[in-house]
């Protein structure tokens, strides 16, 4: 078992449950910060009658004092262990998935928090799945399974797509709950879209594996051999300046499209480079707080008015697939 650092996560709402956490709740209990008064009649519990504010009313009611109950949530990564995620290159993305999801679960531990995975590809894998609980040995385990994942099991079948994660929806509470979703994001995106679209009730936290250089490094020319990692099929290509120019722009279109679907559904992107480091987490945590605080971020799931950024990336789009003119 590998232990790794924590990382400090926040949520953008109130979660409705009466257990004690580190969250503030939508509920009034007896912990937690002051929230104010409210008459008696209409408080749940007598107890707390607030002698100061019933002397001061000059009806002569009774007040009672309200505070704000502080709760705990569920805590899920959701992980793709498809074909493209086994690939052993810049610091494994099985390695790097492994590593957040036991981040993770000492994260919900410190809060109070459950923690729960799925690890999907073609299928859901019920040997690296756990239920939420705030056991820590069992999520370790699959931590460790996941870093263990052989290079020889990419020849597996069922693992040449997605479509299970389609499903997840199921295994997930009915309560919100904060959920990452991690992956490298190869599938097609009109797959993605419809994944992202299943746990919309939830607060979704899109964790992209990325390596330091997205592009590849390709001779001008030459002979070179590709394998489609997510296929697992292989090619051999005769290099030249026009192809080489041709994958490099379709490494850009893809980033772009990715960037435009995120904003289409209202989330931002958690960008994670290899090897993994909690603080990457944490810093994404507090800037979406801040961004939050100052009233950047649209309250609603879906901004009801496209960014100058999403702007720019669909003319991108639309010009880069536009037919070129005649004569050129």
């Amino acid at each position: 078992m590998q232990l790794v650092p924590p990382f400090h996560y926040q949520v953008s709402w109130q979660p409705r449950n009466w257990r004690p956490g580190d969250h503030p709740a939508a509920v009034n209990g007896e912990g937690g910060s002051f929230r104010g008064e409210r008459l008696l009649t209409d408080a749940s519990q007598a107890r707390f009658l607030s002698v100061r504010a019933s002397i001061r009313d000059p009806f002569r009611r009774l007040w009672a004092r309200e505070n704000q109950q502080r709760a705990t949530l569920d805590v899920f990564v959701v992980i793709d262990v498809s074909r493209s995620m086994r690939v052993q290159g810049e610091g494994g993305c099985c390695l790097a998935a492994g590593d957040l999801l036991a981040s993770a679960a000492l994260s919900a531990y410190r809060s109070g928090d459950r923690i729960g995975v799925v690890c999907a590809s073609g299928r859901i894998d019920h040997h690296l799945s756990a239920a939420p609980s705030r056991r820590l040995p069992p999520v370790f385990a699959i931590a460790d399974r996941i870093r263990a994942l052989p290079q020889e099991s990419r020849r597996e079948p069922g693992l040449d797509s997605v479509d299970a994660m389609l499903d997840v929806w199921r295994r997930l509470p009915m309560r919100r709950s904060l959920v990452l979703v991690l992956s490298d994001y190869h599938a097609p995106i009109g797959t993605w879209t419809k994944i992202l679209e299943t746990v919309r009730h939830h607060q979704v936290v899109p964790v992209v594996m990325q390596d330091r250089n997205p592009a590849p490094a390709l001779p001008k020319w030459g002979l070179v051999h590709l394998d489609d990692a997510e296929s697992g099929r292989s090619r051999t290509l005769l290099m030249r300046p026009s192809l080489q120019r041709r994958l490099t722009a379709e490494v850009e279109r893809r980033q772009a499209d990715l960037d435009l679907m995120f904003e289409d559904l209202g989330l931002r992107p958690c960008r994670l480079r290899r090897p993994f480091d909690p603080a990457q987490l944490t810093a994404y945590f507090h800037s979406v707080g801040a961004r939050r605080s100052a009233g950047t971020t649209p309250e609603s799931p879906r901004a009801e008015e496209p960014s100058r950024e999403a702007d720019g990336l669909r003319e991108t789009r639309d010009r880069r697939t536009r037919p070129a003119p005649p004569g050129q």
